[in-house]
């Protein structure tokens, strides 16, 4: 049986509530998939393979699959989504040698993504590579932008659960998160500058009983955050919340600050979860001037360490090199 044909009797009523044999099902196409390691082929460090692919990919099997010209071991995909009809677009990523066994090496498609993914996962030998929308289907245009075997970053990332746990900041625009609620005063609370504002400009800010919410490009795991509440004026204090959610309806409290006073700098560490949004609230705020809460810079995850004494100079040289265009 193939992994198609396995995948038809994990659905069947026959034995959907019977777990011995669901186990072994499981079993058998990890040992199918597994098989597919025994395969050997050239390494080829940083080489974007997508420059073979073409411009228009075949539709097979509910998806777009594209051929490599070549057998290939790959780790990364980038891939631009396209987002003009709506805020999000979930999908899965599945690869094969021949086209009979796949494996599913991305699977987004219960998350909420836009514009840019950036995709690591476990080095998988391919040939084919077939992407399936699952939510937002009559939007299919997307255009690759790098298959390879990456190395130059991948220090910088860990694969928990599928997913994709950074040491580098993706709350930035250069990672294409953006701003979904919330008002701006010149710049956006992402564009990794915490340094020049003043009392009239360089921060976000919401009025009562609204909130700053935040969409990153794709889930990633995290478990600790930063930011710089505005603290131009000394009798500026804010009390607050953060929640997180990955599809902008179930959400999860991280940092309850509202019956404290904070100011300035903000360092959250919570469980370790998927996260895609970011929502913080101001629930009150010390000086009453009409506007309710400012915040003049978000970081995910914390580039520096949360219970260390790190300089301002050391913060600056972190954040210019984590803020670039990736």
């Amino acid at each position: 049986m193939d992994d198609e044909e396995l995948s038809e009797v994990e659905r069947s009523e026959l034995i959907c509530s019977d777990t011995i044999t669901l186990n072994i099902v499981k079993s058998i196409k990890e040992s199918l998939i597994s098989a597919l390691d025994n395969y050997r082929g050239k390494l080829e460090p940083n080489v974007n393979f997508a420059h073979g692919t073409p411009k228009e990919p075949a539709q097979i099997d509910g998806g777009t699959m594209l051929m490599l010209d070549h057998p290939s071991n790959i780790n990364y995909i980038e891939m631009q989504l396209s987002d003009e009809d709506s805020r999000f677009y979930c999908y899965y990523i599945e690869t094969s040698i021949d086209q009979h066994i796949w494996g599913r090496v991305v699977d987004h498609s219960n998350y909420h993504c836009r514009s840019i993914q950036r995709l690591w996962f476990l080095r998988r030998f391919v040939r084919y590579i077939r992407i399936v929308g699952t939510k937002n289907t009559n939007n299919k245009t997307f255009t690759i932008l790098k298959i390879m075997y990456n190395t130059d970053k991948m220090h910088l990332v860990e694969i928990k659960n599928g997913l994709i746990a950074p040491k580098y900041n993706v709350a930035l625009t250069s990672m294409d998160a953006i701003v979904i609620e919330g008002r701006m005063n010149f710049k956006s609370l992402l564009d990794g500058d915490y340094e020049n504002y003043d009392r009239f400009r360089g921060d976000t800010y919401h009025l009562e009983n609204e909130c700053i919410t935040v969409q990153l490009a794709q889930p990633y795991v995290l478990s600790s955050m930063r930011m710089l509440l505005w603290d131009c004026d000394s009798r500026s204090s804010y009390g607050y919340t953060v929640e997180v959610s990955v599809n902008n309806k179930d959400w999860d409290m991280i940092v309850d600050k509202s019956k404290e006073w904070a100011r300035s700098w903000q360092s959250m560490q919570f469980e370790q979860r998927p996260i895609i949004y970011i929502r913080i609230t101001g629930v009150r705020c010390s000086n009453k001037n009409g506007i309710f809460f400012k915040c003049v810079y978000l970081e995910a995850p914390a580039q520096v360490s949360l219970d260390s004494n790190v300089t301002p100079r050391q913060r600056r040289s972190i954040s210019r090199l984590f803020s670039r265009k990736k």
